[in-house]
């Protein structure tokens, strides 16, 4: 295992895999939200600029108005892009931890340290979501149990890179 805490070994939209010692951790940076809101200003903006040039030729008060609207959607998608940034290098202390896999007493713990099953009965794999057409990742706990680890969306990208993790690991049910 690395001692890399400020770095995750795997990160793609709002989620993470951090390596510290023989622990690892399952990582949501719980920008989900904020990416989806500076997705739809980065549509907007432009939008907006467009249409507040053409409305000026029209009435110069409700075009100002339009191009306003415009230049704040700008700041706003300049705001998201740094607060993302922000939120995503932030060190692992301060993190929201979803799950622990601790390689060294081989246990599979939740957020705050309790054991939730042995190391060697847990799998993980892809899950369905209503809501969303990309599959989420749960771990199978043994038993019936399992715990969804990761929720993906078509905005915060896909599972690819986790699924390679687990499977490097050992732990993706085949």
């Amino acid at each position: 295992m690395n001692n890399r805490t400020n770095l995750p070994v795997v990160q793609k939209g709002g989620f993470a895999i951090y390596e510290k010692d023989q622990k690892v951790y399952l990582v949501n940076h719980k920008i989900g939200g904020l990416i989806t809101m500076t997705f739809v200003l980065i549509i907007l903006t432009p939008i907006l600029m467009v249409a507040g040039g053409l409305f000026i030729t029209l009435n110069l008060m409700a075009g100002a108005f339009i191009l306003l609207a415009s230049v704040l959607c700008g700041y706003a998608v300049y705001w998201g892009f740094r607060r993302l940034k922000t939120k995503k290098s932030v060190n692992l202390e301060e993190q929201s931890i979803m799950a622990i896999l601790d390689f060294e007493q081989q246990l599979f713990l939740d957020s705050q340290g309790n054991t939730m099953a042995p190391l060697n009965e847990v799998k993980f794999s892809k899950g369905f979501q209503i809501t969303s057409s990309s599959p989420s990742i749960k771990a199978s706990l043994g038993k019936g149990k399992s715990k969804e680890i990761f929720k993906f969306n078509g905005l915060i990208g896909g599972s690819a890179a986790f699924i390679v993790y687990f499977k490097k690991k050992g732990l993706w049910k085949s």
